[in-house]
């Protein structure tokens, strides 16, 4: 395996993490009333290939944002976006 191409699977195993934790932490919030992670902050870890964190944070045990449609299509165009890319960089690394 090349070498830059474990970078970026660590990069991705990271961003994953972080998104995760991220939609835990606002699912905590908004249950309890508090201030809440914007769903700016989301996108934008979304964008920096957390993707897969957040389509995890929609599923049990935290089923966070499953029900708001405009969130559900924004995620969808990154996640295309995302593949694409990622099959570009690993299409040229090999």
């Amino acid at each position: 395996m090349n070498e830059y191409l474990k970078y970026f699977l660590f990069f991705l195993l990271l961003m994953t993490l972080r998104s995760y934790v991220l939609m835990i932490m606002d699912k905590r919030k908004a249950i309890k009333g508090k201030w809440r992670v914007s769903e700016q902050k989301l996108f934008i870890s979304a964008w920096l290939f957390g993707t897969i964190g957040i389509w995890l944070g929609m599923l049990p045990p935290v089923n966070h944002k499953k029900s708001k449609g405009s969130f559900i299509w924004k995620m969808v165009l990154i996640t295309v976006v995302q593949v694409f890319i990622a099959f570009m960089v690993v299409r040229e690394w090999q």
